[in-house]
């Protein structure tokens, strides 16, 4: 998983104006609260704990019937009759 300088930035500030509405003070005072040092050995220690559990499990990887499997045919077989139905649109 992938985050973006923006998306943490984004989610800190959201949390931030959250705290701050919760606790009835002020968007700065809020900030007092915040320990972006501390945030960012959680988000590395995070990552690699992640990628240490998704490495031995497989985890990423959708689980997929065989191609030839007759139920995976069956669902298939339905969707365009489905999507007729209810007006859907691939």
């Amino acid at each position: 998983m992938t985050l973006t300088p923006a998306t943490v930035a984004e989610t800190t500030e959201q949390q931030i104006t959250t705290v701050s509405e919760r606790l009835g003070i002020q968007v700065r005072s809020a900030w007092r609260y915040f320990d972006a040092s501390a945030t960012a050995d959680r988000l590395a220690q995070s990552l690699s704990s992640y990628a240490e559990c998704s490495s031995e499990k497989g985890v990423g990887q959708a689980p997929m019937p065989p191609i030839g499997n007759p139920e995976l045919a069956v669902v298939l077989a339905g969707v365009p009759d489905s999507l007729a139905q209810t007006g859907g649109d691939l």
